[in-house]
């Protein structure tokens, strides 16, 4: 018995120790996550094992496991030092069921009620594999601690007991500062939570697992501060050309014609003509043009076609317009309204509505003229899911819309040119160096509509999450980011410096409402 206080002990001033250096541990420039309170409920079930119900180690026991269920509920409040360690004290309720049934058949149950105050040191295993993501869903953490119980009908000596605790929890965020979570534990408890004595085991063992919520209490933020080192590149502006004056040509004048005499001429009788009748022409039936409509959902932030169920869905569009070639098309992008301002959501819906025509033009060979592009933004909402809202609506054009029906006149028309004067740059959380092809294409296409005009000039603005992070450090990397990708253009893509203007706004700017997405530079042609 000495041998499990002195184990209980050690662990005890480890987990003192552990406590005391987690934030240096963790200590990066761009975790980008603000310690803080937060609070917990939950409720379900336990098992119970100890001696005279022990079936491991006592001979004349035999398991009895559903009689071994009982109930437990906990109360929790906690500190989060850093995304990975956090610290959580909880008051426990307990009743276990403490059944036995001996090889001769003879049975016996009571219950234990107990309360116990746990001391847990929590390790978020997903945030400490992965990085800090405020917007990720599902986390897993680990923990293990201390505990002491008191079991109010123990009559032995002592009724208060200890207890070594571990296990896992899994959350999954609601909110930012709402989870449901699921725990798993297991305890072992010093042998006097019951009132036998030490027998053939030594401890006695409960595992629970639960269910509750948690509440994590948000910091108040501050206001954004301008960077002291601001200094964007100033804009050149081209010399403006000089007006010349219009030079109006000089008319020759005519010289007037003499007056001429009138003389009356008797008049002639025309014969009365009757207005000949033609026969009514009556116009011949259209056709019916049997309807369609098609539904092409994009990805979170997306505007591309980059799906296998997507390109099923064109080209199923495009055999019915092959199959019926009286039918016209509209083709109507839009944006969820959970995410994004007014004005990117209607730039995103445009670029989407505008992508799918212009593949059903250049792949499937679709005749402009017979598609009609329409974006809403996220004024419109045609579905009650949100996600279902990043969608492109393809339905054959009748009634009202085939009377205003106007052609997509062109597959590279002036609106594709209007959705190429800007990109985004997406960047993961703590970084501002572009990496992958995706930004790379992003960058493409920018570049492609500034080489094809040399008189248009480019903004360059970064931006970072206000969620978390300080404000001098969110400045820092919205800096980096921007500087990044002006350094790209010029010394990659061959862009005039003249022409770029770069600016930075840190956390003060938000384009989009989920944090997340605000790790980006605007790239824009003017």
């Amino acid at each position: 018995m000495k041998k499990l206080y002195f184990i209980i002990a050690l662990f005890a001033v480890g987990l003192m120790l552990f406590t005391i250096t987690a934030q240096k541990t963790i200590q990066t420039p761009a975790s980008k996550f603000k310690p803080g309170w937060f609070a917990g409920a939950n409720g379900g079930i336990n098992w119970y094992l100890a001696e005279g119900n022990d079936f491991l180690f006592e001979s004349t026991n035999k398991l009895v496991f559903l009689k071994n269920i009982g109930l437990q509920g906990s109360l929790n409040l906690g500190y989060s030092f850093n995304p990975v360690y956090s610290l959580r004290g909880g008051l426990e309720f307990d009743k276990y069921n403490y059944a036995t049934k001996t090889t001769l058949g003879v049975e016996s149950s009571r219950p234990i009620n107990a309360q116990k105050f746990n001391l847990d040191m929590l390790v978020n295993l997903t945030n400490l594999n992965k990085g800090y993501d405020s917007e990720r869903r599902f986390t897993l953490s680990a923990f293990g601690g201390l505990g002491a119980g008191y079991y109010a009908a123990n009559v032995n000596s002592s009724k208060i007991g200890g207890a070594l605790r571990a296990g896992l929890q899994g959350d999954y965020n609601l909110t930012r500062q709402l989870a449901l979570n699921l725990i798993i534990d297991g305890n072992i408890l010093t042998d006097n939570s019951n009132d036998g004595g030490l027998q053939a085991l030594p401890i006695d063992i409960a595992g629970g697992i639960s269910a509750g919520l948690t509440y994590r209490f948000a910091d108040k933020k501050k206001p954004g501060v301008v960077a002291a080192d601001f200094e964007p590149v100033p804009e050149v502006v081209a010399p403006v050309k000089p007006v010349e004056p219009e030079v109006v040509p000089q008319i020759p004048l005519q010289p007037e014609k003499p007056q001429v005499a009138v003389v009356d001429t008797p008049k002639k009788v025309m014969p009365e003509v009757k207005p000949v009748v033609k026969p009514e022409v009556k116009p011949e039936p259209i056709a019916e043009v049997p309807s369609t409509k098609e539904n092409i959902f994009f990805k979170f932030n997306s505007r591309i076609i980059e799906t296998a169920s997507q390109e099923e869905n064109l080209a199923r569009l495009a055999e019915y317009l092959k199959a019926n070639p009286q039918a016209k098309i509209v083709v109507s992008g839009y944006a969820d309204n959970a995410t994004g301002t007014e004005a990117i959501n209607n730039e995103v819906s445009k670029q989407r509505a505008i992508n799918i025509a212009n593949a059903l033009v250049k792949k499937h060979g679709i005749d402009p003229n017979r598609l009609m592009v329409k974006w809403y933004g996220s004024k419109v909402q045609p579905f009650t899911e949100t996600w279902k809202n990043r969608v492109v609506i393809l339905n054959t054009a009748e009634g009202s819309q085939l009377k205003e029906f106007k052609g997509f006149s062109d597959g590279i028309s002036d609106l594709v040119n209007e959705a190429a004067t800007q990109v985004e740059i997406n960047f993961a959380t703590e970084n501002a160096q572009v990496v992958n092809e995706k930004q790379r294409e992003a960058l493409n296409r920018i570049v492609n509509y500034l080489k094809a005009n040399p008189q248009a000039k480019v903004l360059v603005n970064g931006y970072a999450s206000n969620s978390s992070g300080t404000d001098e450090y969110n400045d820092a990397i919205s800096k980096r980011r921007a500087i990044t990708v002006a350094n790209l253009l010029i010394k990659e893509y061959g862009i005039n410096l003249n022409r770029i203007k770069v600016s930075w706004f840190g956390g003060r700017v938000q384009p989009y409402k989920v944090a997340v997405m605000n790790q980006l530079v605007i790239v824009k042609a003017q």
